[in-house]
């Protein structure tokens, strides 16, 4: 098991921490604060973790987070184990999946408002209560998974450590790869960049979702005051208060068209 399998055994861990902390992993910053704040947290809920996995099978395998192909295309399961006890709201019954570590297919639900998910009623275990139950849990499309994404002026805009991923699990076109490669910052920065000014402040549209208003983000953290330069329209700066209460800025590039439901 290797450093990055090891991480996703915790459940429940952020993408972007696993990928930071994964030592081969292409950023271009390693925001060690920000990695070692999710690691701990997790740590900390390690005793409430719920799983999926059903009476008598066996656990998911620790080569990545549990996975489904619906129609072709591989849903991942949602980096924040989003789940419900009830069918959410708008997503009707689909077919059956194929999920690791059962013996027989699972119910899924589909909903064409939000194409990139869908739910599995499957088994989950409460480590608290050391329980099974059934529920409803979200998986995600790849490129989505985890991606930190804001809107501005109706345009997506992804964080830039999350963009040296996008070739993994999307075609990224050669002049949006060459965007990304090209911008003149690290992911994070503790110095603003002059012509930044603020434009607002982020607001949660929810997690794993693609963000719809303006200003919208899919990180619940990122409610923080965002900066943008009029001759640098490609980027977007979010601060943060780091530890100490020094001020430090996220950095955010214009999404391509790896996204489709966007």
């Amino acid at each position: 098991m290797n450093g990055e399998q090891l991480l996703y055994a915790v459940s429940g861990i952020r993408d972007d921490f696993i990928r930071e902390a994964s030592p081969a992993a292409p950023v271009k910053h390693r925001h060690i604060r920000r990695w070692a704040a999710g690691l701990a947290a997790c740590l900390a809920l390690a005793l409430i973790a719920v799983w999926p996995k059903g009476p008598g099978s066996a656990a998911p395998g620790c080569d990545g987070a549990p996975s489904v192909v619906v129609d072709g295309v591989t849903y991942l399961e949602s980096g924040y184990f989003e789940h419900s006890l009830e069918c959410p709201e708008g997503f009707t019954l689909a077919g059956d999946v194929k999920l690791e570590g059962y013996s027989d297919p699972c119910p899924y639900y589909t909903s064409p408002d939000h194409p990139e998910w869908v739910y599995v009623y499957q088994w989950c275990y409460d480590q608290r209560t050391r329980e099974y139950y059934q529920a409803y849990v979200r998986y995600v499309t790849e490129p989505l998974r985890g991606t930190d994404l804001l809107r501005y002026q109706d345009r997506l805009y992804i964080f830039l450590n999350d963009a040296a991923y996008l070739h993994y699990t999307a075609e990224v076109a050669p002049e949006d790869q060459a965007r990304y490669d090209s911008v003149p910052y690290s992911a994070v920065t503790d110095r603003l960049p002059s012509g930044f000014v603020p434009v607002g402040n982020a607001v949660f549209d929810g997690h794993d979702a693609v963000p719809t208003s303006e200003l919208g983000s899919n990180t619940r953290q990122c409610r923080e005051l965002v900066l943008a330069d009029p001759d640098q329209p490609d980027l977007l700066l979010v601060r943060w208060y780091a530890n100490g209460g020094e001020a430090e800025y996220w950095v955010y590039v214009r999404l391509g068209s790896e996204l489709q439901s966007s």
